[in-house]
């Protein structure tokens, strides 16, 4: 259906449940799922595995390098990185996830619950994420996710991310 609409990009939540899962046993599986999945689909299709509730980037980075194929990338949440469920800086999973990395969920919190907040307002350094973004993902599209999105997208403006 998605082909058929023109889609050729899609963000699929990888799945991992925390204490239900263990690390290595889900890593070998989706890996054996994604290799099996992508057999038969196009060469343009592409599928960004976002962060849930992952606590640490390196278990969907391994994943997405174990299959090795183009059509299966990354999608930061920053925000969920930033949440309760992951202790590791955002900085550190943007540099972990940065080879494959494709897409970027952006909006702060507090570091507690996933709220969805303004670029402005929370704990990550937002200016600096960005930079490093820029930096690492060149290439990565972004998708503000907050849930008022004036006030972002002004401060998107004001820091020279996005003409007013």
């Amino acid at each position: 259906m998605a082909q058929k609409l023109g889609i050729h990009r899609m963000v699929v939540h990888s799945g991992y449940i925390p204490l239900i899962y263990f690390p290595q046993w889900f890593t070998e599986k989706s890996v054996a799922f994604w290799k099996e999945f992508l057999q038969d689909k196009p060469e343009n299709a592409e599928f960004l595995l976002e962060n849930v509730l992952e606590g640490e980037p390196n278990m969907t980075a391994s994943i997405v390098e174990a299959v090795n194929d183009p059509r299966l990338r990354l999608c930061l949440d920053i925000g969920h990185a930033n949440s309760e469920v992951s202790d590791i800086p955002v900085e550190t999973w943007v540099r972990r996830w940065a080879p494959c990395l494709g897409h970027v969920h952006i909006h702060n919190n507090w570091g507690g619950w996933d709220l969805h907040n303004g670029l402005e307002d929370g704990t990550i350094p937002m200016e600096e994420t960005l930079r490093l973004l820029d930096e690492l993902a060149p290439k990565a599209t972004w998708t503000l996710e907050s849930l008022e999105a004036e006030p972002s997208c002004r401060w998107l403006a004001q820091q020279g991310w996005i003409e007013e």
